[in-house]
């Protein structure tokens, strides 16, 4: 008996007390998370890193002048000049950045929300289908996927053997509507790599030449050579497998090896491999050396180039093809102590690899970044600064540096990484969470949830279709108001899928519009209220603007920078916008970035 008064006892005396306190503690805890929670776009975001206070300029580079940011303009709440008819009311003033739909009637608006390039704009339209292949990709996981002429080259693992296989796809006979499931993909014997029968279900097992458990490092392909080059490393060399492939008489793919080569390489730190019309370039970092591949596999090293990067001492360094055979860039990025990005071209064969200093920029940006670099179709070479905040750049042939970097911005891309993709109208970036962005007309746009993946991929590539019109192999040209290609992603649980895309641009089939929320504080009556400034690209569309003061069941329409005093009474202030698009071209879309009002009440 004493022993139960004495827990008892205990009972009150220590344990509900803690107890109290413990529910006291977790009940203040889950107040502060349910009054700071803000709500989330779906998709992806970066954390902002820390940056130093004071950001000094860069260091200066000899031949070159840094080109500062251009800060993006934002609207300043400045009250509209009225007469004396307002003197009796209060004013207050209302912006919109649309970062989120918080401030919008979502049952009324129809214009397009995209929640990376916050933007309002009219929806993307993209005809997607999955490709049948038969078993050939059921339990093929890929590494490397690459095309050129008609052909597209599988690199990967069998899910179940865990062997290297090759899978060779002839990707223009997909298109022939006759064709049976399957058709268009080859594969070969083990021993020979020569075709032994398009219908065997034997596929090319690499272990017999030493790559069953050697990292694949690229499949590439020089243009003017009919040679793929397999990259791989072998211990502490990179090894070069030549490989050929060929129609035979009978119309069935060949593939046979040439040669194998070994070169020895000091590091494999952030390798690097670009192939042009006649060389491949090969980067590597720690120690940072610049080499040379030709068609029949022979490495040489640019010493040139390679001192004159290393005199620089790059965080990193991008190499990729340029306006000729022998035209490469090269972008390189450190800290000085801000973040830097430089441009240089440069002539294989006729300087050795010699940075030319003239044909070069400084371009600095507030946070941290990958460089990147290609030659886009008008001849200009497109510069990218992947990072929280993104920057982009075009460089004319008179070496005329455009700011592109107001088109992009926030959440497009981050420090990590990613490739870009050149498409007939577009620029895709794919990042490496797998989303997609697309770049055209002046507008960035997430597309990857319009291929509706019921997956998240753990690998992607595309491949566009100019990479498999091929003259011998059969083909249509790309249509000029459409962007095309294939998708292939890679399935978690094993596997992996096509996809073929047709990217008509945007939907400017009718008129849309946005309509707003009640956007005031609590108040007796608003009296009047005026549309001050509205930000983004609409000069492609026909504008009409309308204000209520009760909750949208009346509208008055209104004029930009004018006041709209209302005849009915009311104190729910919302705004309506419609655009009607004139610009011909489904790739130009009308944009609003923000909107921003003035009103009057009592």
């Amino acid at each position: 008996m004493s022993q139960k008064r004495n827990k008892q006892f205990f009972r009150k005396k220590h344990f509900l007390p803690v107890l109290t306190i413990l529910t006291a503690i977790f009940i203040i805890l889950a107040v502060i998370i349910l009054l700071t929670k803000n709500a989330q776009a779906p998709g992806f975001f970066y954390n902002i890193e820390p940056q130093p206070e004071t950001k000094p300029s860069p260091e200066p580079v000899e031949g070159v002048n840094p080109e500062p940011v251009k800060p993006i303009e934002t609207l300043k709440p400045v009250e509209p000049i009225v007469d004396n008819s307002f003197s009796e009311y209060s004013s207050a003033s209302f912006t919109d950045l649309f970062s989120g739909q918080a401030w919008l009637d979502t049952t009324q608006t129809n214009l397009y929300f995209d929640w990376t390039s916050e933007n309002l704009l009219f929806p993307p339209v993209l005809d997607t289908k999955e490709v049948s292949t038969g078993d050939f990709l059921t339990n093929f996981i890929p590494e490397k996927v690459n095309s050129e002429g008609g052909l597209a080259l599988f690199i990967g693992t069998h899910r179940i053997s865990h062997k290297k296989q090759l899978l060779i796809w002839q990707m223009n006979k997909q298109n022939n509507s006759d064709a049976k499931v399957g058709t268009g993909w080859s594969k070969f014997d083990v021993s020979t790599l020569l075709n032994i029968n398009p219908e065997s279900t034997e596929r090319v097992d690499f272990s017999t030449i030493g790559l069953s458990e050697t990292p694949i490092l690229g499949l590439e392909k020089i243009s003017s050579s009919s040679s793929w080059l397999l990259f791989s490393r072998a211990d502490d060399n990179l090894k070069i497998n030549i490989l050929k492939i060929t129609n035979s008489e009978t119309n069935h793919l060949q593939i046979e090896s040439i040669a194998e080569k070994f070169w020895p390489m000091q590091s494999f730190n952030d390798i690097q491999i670009e192939c042009g019309e006649k060389n491949c370039l090969i980067a590597t970092g720690e120690p940072l050396t610049i080499f040379k591949v030709d068609a029949n596999g022979n490495l040489t090293v640019l010493e040139n180039l390679t001192k004159s990067l290393k005199e620089k001492n790059p965080d990193q360094v991008v190499i990729a093809k340029g306006l000729s055979a022998e035209n490469w860039l090269v972008a390189w990025s450190k800290k000085v102590p801000r973040e830097s990005a430089f441009m240089y071209q440069f002539e294989v064969d006729e300087i050795k690899g010699e940075i030319l200093n003239n044909k070069g920029h400084i371009l600095t940006a507030e946070y941290p970044g990958r460089p990147s670099l290609m030659v886009l179709k008008n001849k200009n070479i497109f510069l990218f600064w992947g990072s929280y905040f993104t920057q982009a750049y075009e460089i004319t042939p008179q070496n005329k540096l455009i700011d592109l970097s107001g088109d992009f911005g926030w959440r497009i891309s981050a420090n990590k990484l990613f490739h870009l993709y050149q498409l007939s109208r577009s620029i895709y970036i794919k990042n490496e969470d797998r989303s997609i962005i697309r770049w055209g007309g002046g507008t960035n746009i997430r597309i990857d949830p319009k291929f509706w993946f019921t997956f998240n991929p753990d690998f992607l590539k595309i491949i566009p279709r100019q990479n498999f019109v091929s003259q011998n192999l059969g083909g249509q040209a790309n249509p000029e108001n459409s962007d095309s290609g294939y998708l292939i992603a890679g399935v978690p649980s094993g596997g992996t899928k096509i996809y073929q895309f047709n990217d008509l641009g945007f939907d400017l089939s009718e008129p849309r519009q946005v309509v707003s929320a009640k956007i005031n504080f609590s108040v007796a009556e608003i009296k009047a209220a005026q549309i001050t400034n509205l930000q983004g690209k609409i000069d492609s569309a026909k504008r009409e603007y309308w204000l209520s003061n009760d909750g949208g069941k009346g509208w008055q329409k209104a004029e930009m920078g004018k006041p709209v005093i209302f005849t009915t009474i009311g104190n729910d202030l919302r705004y309506k916008i419609i655009l009607t698009p004139n610009s011909g071209d489904s790739f130009i879309t009308p944009v609003l970035n923000s909107i921003y009002l003035w009103y009057w009440y009592k």
